[in-house]
C-alpha cells in the first residue's frame, strides 16, 4: 500500500478544556501506534490544523472517523497525496498548542489562525515549522516511539 499524506482544517464545535485535548490525544497516540499513523495536531482558539501519514487505507478509515466526530465542523481536507517518506514519523500525535506562550516561537500569530485559509503547500509548511516546537504533555512525549 502507498504512504498517504493528509492535511485536514476544522472548527471546533465548542471550545475544549485542555483536559478534554489531552484525551483526544492520549485516544490519537494509542489509535495511531495500532495502526502505523504519524502525525502532527495544531490547535488555536477555535481551529484545528491537522497532518496524517500511513497507509492509505489506515488515514482514509481515521479521516471518516474525523468527520464524524461532533467536536469537529467545517472539515476541510486541504490535501491528500502519496508520499515518499513520512515528514512527521517522529511522533504518532505530536501537537501544538497556539494558545500557549511556547508555540510563539514558530512566529504563528494565533489571532490569525485560520487554516482553512492555507493553501496545501502553506498548510504543510506551516505543520513542519511548528513541529520543532511541539508542545505535548510530558506523559505523551516520554513513551511516543517513532514510526
Amino acid at each position: 500500500m502507498a504512504l498517504t499524506r493528509l492535511i485536514y482544517a476544522s472548527r471546533m464545535t465548542h471550545p475544549l478544556s485542555m483536559f478534554t485535548i489531552v484525551e483526544i490525544l492520549d485516544a490519537a497516540v494509542r489509535h495511531n501506534r495500532q495502526h502505523g499513523i504519524s502525525g502532527m495536531l495544531v490547535f488555536g482558539v477555535s481551529s484545528f490544523l491537522q497532518v496524517l501519514e500511513g497507509e492509505m487505507d489506515a488515514v482514509d478509515l481515521l479521516y471518516e472517523r474525523i468527520l464524524r466526530d461532533l467536536r469537529h465542523r467545517d472539515v476541510q481536507m486541504l490535501s491528500r497525496e502519496v508520499a515518499d517518506a513520512r515528514m512527521f514519523g517522529r511522533w504518532a500525535m505530536g501537537s501544538v498548542d497556539l494558545r500557549r506562550p511556547a508555540a510563539a516561537a514558530a512566529g504563528v500569530d494565533i489571532a490569525r489562525f485560520d487554516p482553512h485559509a492555507l493553501s496545501p503547500d502553506q498548510a504543510l509548511s506551516l505543520l513542519w515549522q511548528v513541529a520543532g516546537a511541539q508542545v505535548l504533555p510530558a506523559e505523551l512525549l516520554a513513551d511516543t516511539p517513532a514510526l
